[in-house]
């Protein structure tokens, strides 16, 4: 059992939302301005960076630092078609530290470098921080939902995001598992259903078949797409007004990223108006310029415009039931979640696909995922007893094995929707070099390079120096390593060498190996923690300036009626003119120093007191 509050974490594309079991019940925790789910939003300004939904009123007058949408990044190559996707939807600065993208920023009038894993951990300070303030003490254990079909190195980066983020004990739960957990505890189930659950946020897409039986869930198989999801369809709304602007008016709407995220902004109501209307308007001022835009679309066009997207989704629903090996006739109930599920071609087509069958709607469409993470953190933490979870692997892995003494090459392989955590070892002698490589095949492909790389170096990775006589007498003894590959709860392979005739650490006789490419090491962790210090004491500093300004303007309001109530008088006109010029003074410096506010108000004062005195 954990020890501590664990909190469970919805870390969407756009929003995310966090919460605790409490008094027997799910209880979402609402954010600063009473919203129960918070903006995915960072942005850095000349004097303060933001996070949340206070950053998203800079996404247009300050696009340039200004990050949305970063999930669709995190443990993505630099090459990869995503980020170029990226690239091309949201004008960002975008760099490459060996084949990681990064994204480069202005803050305080400086040039800020920041990867991807940084940018998420601001997100989850931001929802820890939101749980720290409802429970009046610090949290240090979380369950975070990730999408289901997210692979081994972004996973791992969502882990390295959390723990720069101060998070110790930190599980992570699929989307449409924890959305099974909210349809179990809504519904009182009496017999075994399968469950499909089709889960489509703002930037992913997930798809599972789930076996409920006595409060137990299995997962019988997953499919999914990280790169789909409600985002895409309002690129295909821009992708086409962008050319219908083009055609009337022979200006590219590409060239001006202020008007594209207009558009963008326009588009995302668009698509939710074409889920009640058959047709939906378009209304921009000077959108290019001067130029004025207005237009409309139909539903049918709209699903036209889509229709690879559509066929996408049906294509993995198709392939996970062949996965689990059911027929359609074994699905007991159909369960859509995330907002991207109210398109109505969406819902038609799987009700038609399964003969008419209707769509469960015992669940919050929205919420359903964020209250799933806060039963599995309840369960962690004790709170929920006799729930089983059982989870699976959603990318087949292949390892190749090969050591430098010799030229033979073993494979060990880990089934796509094997059950979790599962555990496969090979033995081998010990070589003089001490060397082996590892390569990692995920679905048939082989990740390597600026993928995912396993290289072992046996003298490397010895800790402790004084073991080296020992290592030796090993070599000439022949003795045998046992190399353990380990998919772990969280869907991350770890592999280890243990040692039989040697201790390094007590009784530990295992080394970890950390030498993943693409994936933060816990050196570089801490040092990211120790830039983030940083962080806190600018927000400290100009939570006191802005402090210092509220004073002194709730000084200058509370003398202005003090004046009016007193008589005429020549000292009382004095300081009238005083505050009358103080209020405006404030109006046009929103950004002084906290010194600059206290001399005011220090002023102010003096002023007032001779007054008192002369009255």
């Amino acid at each position: 059992m954990v020890i501590g509050p664990v909190i469970g974490i919805d870390l969407g594309t756009n929003y995310s939302r966090v919460g605790i079991w409490e008094k027997n019940h799910v209880e979402i925790i609402p954010n600063e301005l009473g919203k129960r789910q918070t903006r995915n939003c960072v942005s850095f300004t000349d004097f303060e960076r933001l996070v949340g939904d206070n950053a998203i009123s800079q996404l247009i007058k300050n696009y340039e630092n200004t990050i949305i949408n970063s999930k669709r990044l995190i443990g993505r190559d630099y090459n990869d078609k995503e980020v170029r996707s990226y690239q091309k939807n949201f004008p960002l600065k975008l760099g490459n530290k060996q084949n990681k993208p990064y994204i480069s920023v202005k803050y305080k009038n400086q040039t800020r470098e920041f990867l991807i894993e940084e940018i998420m951990s601001m997100t989850i300070s931001k929802m820890k921080e939101i749980a720290e303030k409802h429970l009046c003490q610090p949290v240090k254990n979380a369950v975070i939902t990730v999408p289901a079909y997210f692979n081994d190195v972004q996973r791992q980066a969502i882990i390295s995001a959390s723990k720069i983020a101060c998070l110790d004990d930190i599980q992570l739960i699929n989307e449409p598992t924890a959305a099974a957990l909210s349809y179990i505890i809504n519904n009182d189930i009496k017999n075994e259903e399968n469950v499909l659950i089709v889960d489509i946020g703002s930037g992913t897409f997930d798809v599972s078949i789930i076996n409920i039986k006595n409060n137990n869930i299995t997962v019988k198989a997953s499919k999914g797409d990280s790169c789909l999801g409600g985002e895409d369809f309002n690129t295909r709304l821009v992708d086409h007004f962008v050319k219908e602007f083009k055609e009337k008016y022979n200006k590219d709407l590409t060239t001006k990223p202020k008007s594209l995220y207009r558009l963008r902004k326009e588009c995302e109501k668009i698509k939710l108006e074409l889920t009640s209307f058959k047709e939906a308007f378009i209304d921009i001022d000077y959108l290019y310029n001067d130029i004025d835009f207005s237009s409309s679309i139909t539903r049918s066009h709209f699903e036209k415009l889509s229709s690879d997207l559509f066929e996408k989704i049906m294509k993995s629903i198709k392939m996970v039931i062949k996965d689990a090996e059911f027929n359609k006739s074994d699905i007991n109930e159909i369960i859509l979640v995330g907002g991207t599920t109210r398109i109505p071609k969406i819902q038609k087509m799987i009700t038609s696909y399964f003969n008419g069958k209707n769509i469960n709607k015992t669940v919050n469409v929205e919420e359903a995922v964020a209250n799933g993470a806060i039963i599995r953190a309840s369960i962690l933490s004790g709170k929920i007893k006799n729930i089983i979870v059982k989870d699976v692997l959603t990318h087949s892995l292949k390892i190749e094995t090969k050591f430098i003494n010799d030229d033979k090459i073993r494979d060990i392989s880990f089934k796509c929707n094997s059950v979790i955590p599962i555990q496969k070892i090979i033995k081998y002698t010990i070589s003089n070099n001490g060397k082996s490589t590892f390569n990692i095949y995920e679905d048939n492909n082989l990740l390597e390079g600026s993928n995912i790389l396993y290289e072992y170096d046996l003298f490397k990775n010895t800790p402790p120096s004084n073991m080296w006589r020992k290592l030796k007498e090993l070599f000439k003894k022949k003795d045998k390593e046992i190399i353990n590959f380990n998919i772990d709860k969280n869907g991350i392979l770890n592999i280890s060498i243990e040692y039989d005739n040697i201790k390094y650490d007590k009784n530990k006789n295992i080394i970890i190996i950390e030498n993943k490419k693409r994936v933060l090491h816990e050196n570089e962790i801490q040092y990211i923690i120790k830039n983030s210090e940083k962080f806190k004491e600018d927000e400290k500093q100009e939570n006191e300036r802005r402090n210092c300004m509220n004073c002194l303007e709730k000084y200058a309001s509370d003398l202005q009626k003090y004046v009016k109530s007193e008589n005429n008088d020549y000292s009382c006109k004095v300081l009238n003119e005083a505050i009358n010029y103080t209020i405006e003074w404030i109006k046009d410096n929103q950004n002084a120093s906290k010194e600059e506010y206290k001399e005011k108000q220090y002023h102010l004062k003096q002023l007032y007191d001779n007054s008192i005195k002369k009255l």
